[in-house]
């Protein structure tokens, strides 16, 4: 299976890009992956996705803050909170698998965290 670049950030407010197989999603949200996608302005007018543990509710899964913020920063105004971890790719590609997460992206994340 082709590896992705993915941006992993952790209800415990750590984060890492690592790659992963389309596969690992549901282990690595620990649960049902579900998503949000969202569109974004830069140069493009790209759309990158938020997969999430779509059982975070009933599963008392902690909330994640940083991932949530980032969330409202690309998307504007929100009322929901991510639960546990989040992972973001890219956009679905037309083979139908999803994108690497792109870099500036990733350097949109760690501005808003440091």
């Amino acid at each position: 299976m082709k590896q992705i670049k993915v941006l992993l950030i952790e209800s415990t407010d750590s984060w890492t890009v690592r790659e992963i197989v389309e596969t690992e999603l549901h282990k690595l949200v620990g649960g049902n992956p579900e998503s949000v996608t969202v569109e974004y302005a830069d140069d493009r007018n790209r759309s990158v996705v938020l997969w999430y543990n779509g059982e975070g509710e009933t599963e008392n899964l902690p909330p994640n803050l940083a991932a949530t913020a980032f969330w409202y920063r690309l998307d504007g105004g929100r009322d929901d909170v991510l639960l546990g971890s989040v992972i973001v790719t890219g956009a679905v590609g037309e083979d139908g698998l999803f994108l690497a997460v792109p870099d500036n992206v990733v350097t949109n994340f760690t501005n808003l965290v440091r």
